[in-house]
This record gives C-alpha cells, structure tokens and sequence, in this order.
C-alpha cells in the first residue's frame, strides 16, 4: 500500500510559514483593540466583538493559507462576515427570541433607523451602530490574518490593527493605555518573530550552517529589548518628558468636534460621556 503523502494546501494549514504561534499574537493584538472599545462604552451592548474578532482572523488566516484566488476569498469573507454578525449580535440585541425572529428584529430595526435618518432625525434604534461597529472590527480583522499569512506583510498587519486601537483611544477621554501596552507587546513580539524567521530562511538559502543557539539568543536578546522599551515609554508617558506631545494629542479634540457636527444626525443617538465627540 503506498503511503499517504499529504496536500500542499494542507502542509500549509497544518504548517504555515509563520506558524499558528503568530496567529495568538495577531490574537492577542485584536483582543486589546476589541477590549479598548468595550472599555470606551460606545455602546451598551459590545459582548460580541471578542468572537467577530476571533472568527474574523481565524477566517483570514485560513483562506490565506488555501489556494484561492481574491475573487473566490472576498465572496466567501462578506457571506461568512455576514452571517456571524447577524448572529452574534442578534443573540446579544435579542436573547429571548429565535434565531429567525431575532434576524427580523434586526431588520426591523434596520429600517426603522433608516427612515428616522432619511427624515433628519434622532433614531433610537442601537443595533445599527452595533453592526457598523462589528462589520469595522470583521475587516479588520480579516485582512490583518490575510495579510499576515498570504503576503507575508508582518508591519501592514500590526499598522492596520494599531490604526484601529489609535483612533479608538483618540475618541474618548478614558485612560486605554493597558490596551496599547498590551498591543505593543503582541506586536513587537510578532515582528520579532517574523524578522528572526526572514533571516533563518535567508541562512538556508546561502547554506550557512548556523549554531541552534543563534536563534534562541537573538530570540532573548530581542524579548530583553521590548520589555525594556515598554517600560521606559511607560514610565515617560507618566512624567513631564511626555508633555511635549500633550498639545498634539489634545489638537485632536478640534478634529472630533469636526467630525461630531457633520455627523451629528447619524451618531447622535450615542451618548458617551467620555468621548471626544461631544
């Protein structure tokens, strides 16, 4: 009986290139912008960014590592999107109905929300912005996985989320910094990890017969390094050294303000008040 030899597509699977370990650190790096925003309170009901999230990525990562074309993979990312968002978030808006009648409350409130828009006026419906919030989170997440693991794009990954967590932190006046300790952690680690496995693949192309130690000590080496830059920019956005861009950060309450009256019809409704929209 000849033996079985197993698929491309699933040596891939089973054995990406960066390794499922940089998928946890993507991981990590979602759930401290999924946190931030829960913490910002934009609104009442946010349980179900956590598995958007986990879905999102697990989703991007997967589709990456298959042979699919972007014509097949973007289809497939709105559908499964689509459906884990309505579900989630019905289940959150709607827990005591079925899952038909909460798609309905959805859709009901949907276009509820709509005619009051359409007529300039302040709607009270909230699962809306519940599946705006959670459609932002499914893309950012999709792609940062895709990105990650079909492109090989470490740096597009890790700008795409801390975008995210930025604008999140820079709309509301709650101290979010843990979120970005925790980011920057994730994200260093993962660059790190990426950078080191260039170079191992750059050392078997030229045949060089590295010491196994090597990579564990640049490993250590580098985790030394993150962990004392995290703790002196923690320590240097708690004193005066930081104060210089103070006036920076705060220039971005003009911008809210900007942003709070053009749009004030849609996101009225949202009451934080913690936020820099108001």
């Amino acid at each position: 009986m000849p033996d079985w030899t197993m698929p491309d597509w699933l040596r891939r699977v089973v054995r990406p290139r960066e390794g499922w370990l940089a998928y946890f650190l993507l991981m990590v790096m979602l759930l401290s912008l999924a946190w931030s925003v829960q913490r910002a309170g934009w609104l009442s009901h946010q349980d179900f960014l956590v598995p958007v999230a986990l879905y999102g990525s697990l989703l991007g990562a997967l589709l990456a590592l298959v042979p699919l074309s972007v014509v097949a993979t973007l289809p497939i990312s709105a559908l499964a999107g689509t459906a884990v968002i309505l579900l989630t978030i019905g289940g959150e808006y709607f827990p005591n109905l079925s899952v038909l009648d909460r798609l309905l409350g959805l859709r009901f409130e949907a276009i509820s929300w709509m005619r009051i828009v359409a007529h300039f006026g302040y709607p009270s419906e909230f699962s809306p912005y519940a599946i705006g919030l959670a459609a932002l989170m499914w893309v950012t997440a999709f792609m940062a996985a895709y990105t990650l693991y079909r492109h090989h794009r470490v740096l597009d990954a890790i700008l795409l989320v801390g975008a995210a967590l930025i604008a999140n932190m820079s709309a509301t006046f709650l101290d979010l910094f843990g979120y970005l300790v925790l980011f920057v952690l994730a994200a260093l680690l993962l660059w790190l990890r990426a950078s080191l496995l260039t170079r191992e693949e750059g050392w078997r192309r030229r045949r060089v017969n590295e010491n196994a130690e090597v990579p564990a000590s640049i490993m250590r080496t580098g985790v030394v390094f993150i962990a004392v830059s995290i703790v002196m920019a923690w320590t240097l956005a708690s004193v005066a050294v930081a104060a210089p861009l103070t006036d920076a950060w705060r220039n971005l309450d003009g911008i809210w303000t900007g942003v709070r009256t053009r749009l004030d019809k849609v996101f009225g409704p949202i009451q934080n008040q913690n936020a820099r929209l108001g």
